[in-house]
């Protein structure tokens, strides 16, 4: 009888139901002795064991030994069903019980993956004896009953830190996969301001939360070290740059080992990059959860109420239970074994990392990804390269008076972005932007002031001139009597490379793009470099109204590529010549330095219209410029509608207000540019990507935030990280 029940169970892959087995059983005639209960005759085999409601078969009546995983290992960790039949079989079947079917018995095996025809070795699942079976675990990863039955150790001192340390071996080195399989835990950080609030750990039956404002992040790295670097614990984490911050307190500290990005692992199934909790939440069809709702300064608040830490310990489980989803399920969103292969290669790049750092695929329009993900991949990406800044000073060197130009070479041409002639005043510079004084000893004489126009030939009615072919812009002061006594040379480079962390929006899309932000934040020098680029592929036409963009002269500067270039009389002559250069020349791509006044709004929402994509800049930020009536309709332009007294008691309660208004201001119209790119004079290789100008312009005047993306780049690699936000 023992056999045969052994039988039936793995038949059942090694775990089925007493309902289920008691219905095969009664309904086969077995004897069951009089007045016995089946549940407890059943628990009265050797062999098997009875949980809660679940029949299973104990480890010793599936045993397999070295000789089978040897086979399968042997063939490469994959073999037919056929296959290792006839090569194990041959060797002896004194473990496969009598009666069962050979594949019966090895899909009752824990290690042993059955797909179709083919046997395969799987990673071990936790063991029993450390927490809950593998059924459990499955039930936990579908539902959330374990975090509401574990309750979670505030940790709040060293000593207490230090005795759960000793005591628990998850934060031991203490075992090896001869003395167990593999274990699993959840790690999550609260962090605020880069303030390390609290650190979760989730085990399969404990949880515990470090208060980092009572213990010290050191002493906590410290205790977590062993569990850390233990290659048989897989930690699962999710955006592991957020948890990075961690083991910056912990000096020459060991990368981490066997982590296990579930953020890496939504991003190789869904494309989305940075992808948050609820995303992944969604992504298995699990509930969705309101603890990861809270902002990180609910965590900072003490005492921490009992509701808080539940919170807490429940963002940390809920890490766990996706992770447990990906190690163990087999629904049709499971990933394959190559699949985990390169999120655990990914995984194991990032812990390296401590920046975030994106990049594109080039074989699939350039879709931003993670770094990590894509060298995992071994897919086609940009390799990133370090900008490389470009100012022509030879001729700037030589217009100067003699004092000054030995000057400026002695503290060095690097960061100097404008040489100030003021006559009567000592000469300056602004270099990093600081004042630096060029002469303490003389003053600027006017025949200083002379030398150099003579040497720049003349100024247009904006009081601007440049040098030929060169990029440099030299901006005059004149008196009532029309005579110039002050100077503002202001240094134009070109920097390659300096538009390469925006490549995708360039060369993936054809939508419109609007540069903003103060003068000096470098607006000109990018639009210079993203002409470039579009002039590859693109009948590029720029709009040059001060020669700033292709410098002065009749022959472009080489630094925009295949671009062509119209030159504007006058600053007032700028929108006729921005219709005339869809006219005449026909563009597929029109670039524009600086719009600054109605007329030229509505020539580039004009030149949309007629099917030319429109590369500008502008003063300002969004909400500033939503705020500017002579600019706003670059992004669709503000009207003021009267509401029905029902439809603004509607937008009072959507709103939140006591007090209703008929009023309401709105967007009028579809905006000029479709992106918008800020930019910051202080953050230079930061910049903040609104990539619906439109619905970020309606969340603005609804009184809300916007999504965007941050784009920052280290200057001295070309590396650069994407991460989203609001604003």
């Amino acid at each position: 009888m023992s056999e045969k029940l052994i039988s039936i169970i793995a038949s059942n892959g090694g775990e089925m139901t007493l309902k289920k087995l008691s219905t095969i059983c009664n309904g086969g005639g077995n004897s069951i002795p009089l007045g016995v209960k089946f549940k407890n005759w059943i628990s009265s085999f050797p062999g098997i064991i009875l949980d809660g409601q679940t029949v299973r078969l104990s480890k010793s009546s599936t045993t397999s030994d070295n000789r089978l995983f040897e086979i399968i290992k042997s063939h490469g960790g994959k073999v037919s069903l056929k296959t290792l039949s006839s090569s194990y079989c041959n060797g002896g079947t004194q473990n496969i019980p009598r009666g069962v079917k050979f594949k019966s018995w090895i899909s009752s095996i824990p290690e042993i993956m059955i797909e179709g025809e083919t046997i395969s070795l799987k990673v071990p699942s936790p063991s029993g004896n450390e927490g809950m079976t593998i059924a459990q675990q499955r039930e936990a990863a579908n539902s959330f009953k374990t975090a509401s039955t574990t309750k979670p150790t505030l940790i709040t001192s060293d000593k207490q830190l230090l005795e759960i340390s000793t005591r628990d071996v998850f934060f031991t080195s203490s075992f090896c996969p001869d003395e167990s399989q593999l274990k699993y835990a959840a790690i999550n950080c609260e962090t605020l301001e880069k303030n390390i609030l609290l650190i979760e750990i989730w085990t399969n039956s404990r949880c515990y939360i470090i208060d980092c404002t009572e213990v010290d992040p050191k002493t906590a790295v410290d205790a977590m070290k062993d569990m850390l670097s233990n290659a048989y614990i897989v930690k699962f984490v999710f955006d592991y740059h957020s948890f990075a911050q961690l083991l910056c307190f912990h000096d020459g500290f060991p990368l981490i080992r066997s982590m296990f990005d579930i953020q890496l692992a939504i991003e190789l199934k869904t494309g989305n990059l940075n992808s948050k909790v609820s995303q992944a939440l969604r992504f298995f069809d699990m509930p969705t959860s309101t603890s990861w709702s809270l902002r990180s300064s609910a965590f900072s608040r003490r005492p921490m109420t009992n509701e808080i830490i539940e919170k807490a310990a429940h963002r940390c489980y809920i890490i766990w239970a996706i992770g447990m989803k990906i190690a163990n399920e087999s629904d049709s969103y499971c990933f394959s074994n190559d699949e985990l292969r390169i999120v655990q290669r990914a995984s194991d790049l990032r812990s390296g990392q401590s920046k975030r750092e994106s990049s594109f695929d080039l074989s699939n329009s350039f879709q931003a990804g993670s770094l990590e993900l894509l060298e995992a991949r071994q897919a086609n990406f940009l390799v990133a390269k370090p900008i490389e800044v470009f100012t022509e000073w030879d001729d700037i060197l030589r217009i100067l008076p003699p004092n000054i130009s030995t000057r400026v070479q002695e503290i060095g041409t690097d960061d100097i972005s404008e040489i100030i002639l003021d006559f009567g005043e000592k000469p300056c510079c602004w270099k990093s932007g600081e004042r630096v004084f060029l002469d303490d000893a003389n003053l600027v004489e006017q025949s200083h002031i002379d030398a150099v126009i003579d040497n720049i030939g003349s100024f247009g009615t904006d009081n601007r001139a440049g040098l030929e072919r060169q990029l440099h812009r030299i901006s005059c002061m004149p008196n009532r009597s029309n005579v110039i006594y002050a100077l503002t040379i202001r240094l134009g480079r070109y920097v390659n490379g300096n538009a390469d962390m925006i490549k995708d929006l360039l060369l993936a899309t054809d939508r419109s793009i609007l540069f903003l932000g103060e003068p000096g934040c470098g607006k000109t020098t990018i639009v210079r470099e993203v002409t470039r680029i579009l002039s590859m592929n693109d009948n590029v036409c720029v709009v040059d109204t001060s020669n700033e963009i292709a410098g002065d002269g009749n022959i472009r500067h080489h630094c925009i590529g295949y671009a062509r270039r119209m030159m504007v009389n006058t600053l007032n002559d700028q929108a006729n010549v921005m219709i005339q250069c869809v006219q005449n020349h026909t563009p597929s791509v029109m670039v524009i330095d600086e719009i600054g006044c109605p007329l030229e709004v509505e020539a580039a929402r004009t030149c949309k219209q007629r099917g030319v994509r429109m590369i500008a800049s502008a003063h300002g930020d969004l909400r500033k410029l939503i705020k500017n009536p002579k600019l706003v309709g670059l992004v669709g332009g503000i009207e003021t509608i009267t509401l029905g007294d029902e439809a603004a008691k509607e937008e009072a309660k959507k709103k939140n207000q006591s007090s209703m208004s008929k009023l309401k201001r709105q967007r009028s119209g579809e905006p000029a540019f479709d992106i918008i790119i800020e930019l910051s004079r202080e953050r230079r290789d930061e910049w903040i990507v609104v990539f619906n100008s439109g619905s970020a312009v309606d969340a603005v005047l609804e009184g809300g935030q916007y999504q965007v993306q941050r784009r920052l780049r280290d200057p001295v690699t070309g590396k650069f990280g994407i991460t989203e936000d609001e604003n």
